[in-house]
């Protein structure tokens, strides 16, 4: 299975509204940035945790919680309310078996559901845009297809929460916080790649962060570009 912005991107029938999503988003985001950094751990062990029906740390608690909320925003922006539900449980989240194993997820049978009303609204978009005249017919021997004409991807409204590092300089400062802690606890020297895997820090945050620290003195980069690798200024 390929991933093609064209063909996926493109295509996905996105809220016409997302007014909402963006504060519940960001909250998200730097939630569970600021649990990182207190736990000193990566996206991935915040995430198995996240899952792991045993684990029930108030923090951890407090982010499946957040991602409830986060959900039943998403839900609410297509319109859905009889999803959600009138005391907001609708969407049944809870530790859910999937082919992935046990994850804290909205229920599969609702997931089903959604899954039904996107390839629905898909269409009925489809057939919006035949009817307005955004596909045309080409015929050639003996066949004809459909073609979509090449689609330029809107700037999705209040969900780009990296764009702009000077807007977000708590994030900023969080990321600064995750890298030089991860620096100090590992000896030898790490990429950037390694150290965003290891932190969860996001790439657009990268470069303000990463040119902070070594002004600082508080890391110090061996190598240029590609071949640069970063350690602790012990």
């Amino acid at each position: 299975m390929r991933y093609i912005a064209s063909d996926v991107f493109a295509t996905f029938p996105f809220p016409v509204s997302v007014e909402g999503l963006s504060e519940i988003g960001r909250h998200y985001y730097r939630k569970r940035q600021e649990i990182m950094t207190q736990r000193s751990e990566g996206l991935t062990s915040i995430y198995n945790k996240f899952n792991d029906q045993k684990e029930v740390s108030d923090d951890i608690v407090y982010l499946r919680n957040l991602h409830c909320e986060l959900d039943i925003e998403v839900a609410n922006a297509y319109g859905w309310i009889d999803l959600i539900g009138k005391d907001r449980t609708g969407l049944k989240h809870g530790f859910h078996e999937t082919k992935v194993g046990t994850r804290w997820v909205i229920h599969p049978d609702v997931a089903l559901l959604i899954i039904d009303r996107l390839l629905l609204l898909n269409n009925e978009r489809y057939i919006e845009e035949l009817a307005s005249g955004k596909h045309v017919k080409i015929t050639k021997t003996n066949s004809t297809r459909v073609v979509r004409p090449k689609v330029v991807l809107p700037e999705q409204q209040g969900l780009d929460f990296d764009a702009s590092p000077i807007a977000h300089q708590g994030d900023i400062s969080i990321a600064q916080t995750a890298i030089r802690d991860h620096l100090r606890s590992r000896l030898g020297l790490h990429s950037k790649a390694d150290i965003l895997s290891a932190t969860g820090v996001a790439d657009g945050q990268w470069n303000g962060a990463i040119n902070d620290l070594i002004a600082r003195g508080q890391v110090i980069r061996q190598g240029e570009k590609r071949g640069a690798r970063y350690r602790a200024n012990s």
